[in-house]
């Protein structure tokens, strides 16, 4: 009975099993990039630093979908001052005037206004932001504009206690 089966030869075998995981990579990757495709399209910057004593920070959510639960930090670059959001918890309660919560980011640039930046020490600002994408998962980008993904919620990321008081985006 198993003489009958033919099972093909060597070349055929390898051939199709290189044929299946080259299949397997490259829908692992497109998946992976699907992961990433709305992420990626999630920044902030430091845009000008007015004469007014504020320094005015640029989101960018340049996807077609909003973004949630988001939390803006105003943080040192460079200098001698909390270089992350989470060190900002750290510091003088008076310091989370650098920090803005938003409920949803709609798509668009959004120029928002934060209290005016200590420039002293060689301190140059940069901005730590941290959202939820469209399919739930947890981002941030730091002031050097890494992106990474993140285990917990941005509000439990950077431990901040509920009821939240929602800052408005574009007020």
């Amino acid at each position: 009975m198993w003489s009958k089966i033919q099972l093909g030869d060597l070349a055929t075998w390898i051939g199709g099993a290189a044929a299946f995981l080259l299949l397997w990579w490259t829908v692992s990757q497109i998946l992976r990039q699907r992961k990433y495709e709305h992420a990626e399209k999630i920044s902030a910057w430091v845009a000008d630093e007015g004469p007014n004593k504020h320094t005015y920070v640029d989101v960018s959510n340049g996807s077609n979908w909003p973004i949630y639960e988001v939390v803006v930090n105003l943080v040192a670059y460079q200098g001698a001052a909390p270089l992350t959001g989470r060190e900002l918890n750290n510091f003088p309660k008076e310091l989370i005037k650098y920090r803005k919560m938003y409920q949803v980011v709609p798509p668009g640039k959004h120029t928002e206004a934060f209290a005016g930046f200590y420039r002293g020490m060689h301190l140059h600002p940069g901005v730590e932001i941290a959202f939820i994408d469209k399919a739930g998962r947890y981002w941030i980008r730091n002031a050097q504009g890494k992106l990474r993904k993140l285990k917990n919620s941005p509000l439990d990321y950077y431990e901040i206690l509920r009821p939240i008081s929602w800052d408005m985006i574009g007020k």
